[in-house]
């Protein structure tokens, strides 16, 4: 694993609050993270605790995703789950670009350090643990 990353073992998700999520329905997260053990960690994680999980390596990836979900009247995303920093655009960046182009969804960045300046998104800082990460995803959909 990449360094500064520390994993823990969690105890059993436990349930969402009755009545916050439709009987039935599984949120779908986009995860996007260009380092491969952390996004195959991520996904672990997200599926574990019995969410869909859709990952891509790069921004370009998720925005086309987004984009091609939206033109064929797909559903988006509940939850995009990012790296911030990453080759070509930042995780926020492209969090924007996304949100502008098909409305707000609840953003979660994930990185090493703090973004410069203002920041409109919740950010989990490196190393996290599997409880924060289920956390904050839970917050974000509302759960």
């Amino acid at each position: 694993m990449g360094a500064g990353l520390a994993v823990l073992p969690m105890s059993p998700p436990t349930p969402a609050k009755p009545g916050c999520v439709k009987p039935g329905y599984v949120p779908t997260i986009l995860l996007v993270e260009d380092e491969p053990l952390i996004a195959m960690l991520l996904t672990d994680i997200m599926e574990d605790a019995g969410y869909n999980v859709l990952c891509t390596a790069g921004p370009a990836q998720a925005i086309a995703l987004v984009d091609r979900a939206a033109a064929n009247g797909e559903p988006l995303p509940d939850l995009l789950v990012t790296d911030n920093a990453m080759p070509g655009m930042s995780g926020g960046e492209m969090a924007a670009q996304i949100t502008a182009r098909h409305g707000l969804m609840p953003v979660l960045l994930i990185t090493g350090q703090l973004p410069q300046g203002d920041c409109p998104y919740p950010v989990l800082l490196k190393p996290f643990v599997e409880a924060d990460v289920i956390a904050q995803v839970r917050r974000l959909l509302g759960e």
